[in-house]
């Protein structure tokens, strides 16, 4: 009986202490890329390299038709990138912005994992980017 209670209050307890989004979704966020090209490669302002990868979403380019891509950032700040195809060079700068679902999940959890989440940056979420050249 000792031992069930010590279990189940260790199993609350790290209900409470940990956020929701942190713990279903981390802390990176995966980001649809629209228009995408067959050879469209993405960097960051240091000229970091990104992996970029491919979905089984299609889309209709200059190209012809393309299969989606899409990279992971993480969440809790923002993000200049540098878009790279035979097309030209693009730059596009994504904000993170709060998605109210990890808020009404943390807030259904007892409003404890809020704090958490909010401190991570992880119930943030980014906008698609549009990788069309002007």
């Amino acid at each position: 009986m000792k031992i069930r209670t010590i279990i189940v209050s260790l199993c609350l307890t790290s209900l409470f202490i940990s956020g929701c989004a942190t713990v279903l979704k981390g802390y990176e966020d995966t980001i649809p890329i629209m228009n995408p090209t067959d050879s469209l490669r993405i960097f960051t302002a240091d000229g970091e390299s990104i992996p970029v990868t491919i979905t089984k979403k299609r889309y209709q380019t200059k190209d012809g038709i393309v299969f989606g891509r899409e990279i992971r950032l993480r969440s809790d700040r923002e993000h200049t990138l540098i878009i790279r195809s035979p097309y030209g060079e693009k730059k596009v700068t994504v904000y993170p912005k709060l998605w109210f679902g990890w808020v009404a999940l943390d807030l259904l959890c007892g409003g404890l994992p809020s704090f958490y989440d909010a401190y991570t940056g992880c119930w943030n979420t980014f906008d698609d980017i549009d990788a069309a050249m002007p």
